[in-house]
């Protein structure tokens, strides 16, 4: 008999910064099955954290420096994470600026050990699959591992209400399909931490 799952501390981190985005509608959705299955989530938005184009990342400041506010704060929720979701876009068959440079602002330190779940969507039928196959190499090589399958998800306009409703029931139980999937890898990084520390 399968074991009920212990919440997780996540965080959703938005990938696009750009006016009319559609990233918040996918957030809510994620974010509220995520908080239906009891797990504590915090938003990180770029757009509303407002993070410079990258000059100095947090781990660039020396011990007698003070970093700005915003970053350590928002390293705090990274660091304290078990795992990491993200929600993207693709732009040019890229990852939106704004994601990397979000990424780019903290340490190593502050993704590894835990998994992360990608998330894409487009208001085509490619469903922004080429920015998943690039945010998986982006977040293995922070050590943050992604997840098998990430979810991709077309004509978010017509599937998804700006409230975060879904239209169609797949697309919800393909949400829940990625969280099951998170559960089991965080939790299992997380026992392996606890049971033997990390290299």
């Amino acid at each position: 008999q399968q074991q009920q799952q212990q919440p997780l501390r996540i965080v959703v981190i938005l990938g696009s910064v750009r006016t009319d985005r559609l990233c918040e509608r996918v957030a809510r959705l994620v974010a509220d099955q995520l908080a239906a299955c009891r797990h504590t989530v915090h938003i990180l938005d770029p757009q509303e954290l407002k993070l410079p184009l990258l000059d100095k990342p947090l781990h660039f400041y020396s011990a007698h420096e003070t970093p700005p506010t915003v970053l350590s704060e928002t390293n705090r929720k990274i660091a304290a994470s078990e795992a990491i979701v993200l929600v993207s876009p693709e732009y040019n068959r890229s990852i939106p600026p704004a994601l990397s440079n979000f990424i780019d602002h903290f340490p190593h330190d502050s993704y590894k050990w835990k998994p992360s779940a990608i998330i894409t969507y487009s208001n085509g039928n490619l469903a922004g699959l080429s920015a998943a196959v690039q945010l998986v190499g982006l977040m293995n090589e922070v050590g943050c591992p992604a997840i098998p399958n990430p979810l991709t998800i077309p004509r978010v306009k017509e599937l998804i209400s700006e409230h975060g409703e879904a239209s169609e029931p797949r697309l919800t139980q393909g949400v829940l399909t990625m969280i099951r999937n998170l559960e089991w890898f965080a939790n299992a990084m997380k026992s392996q931490r606890l049971t033997y520390g990390t290299p």
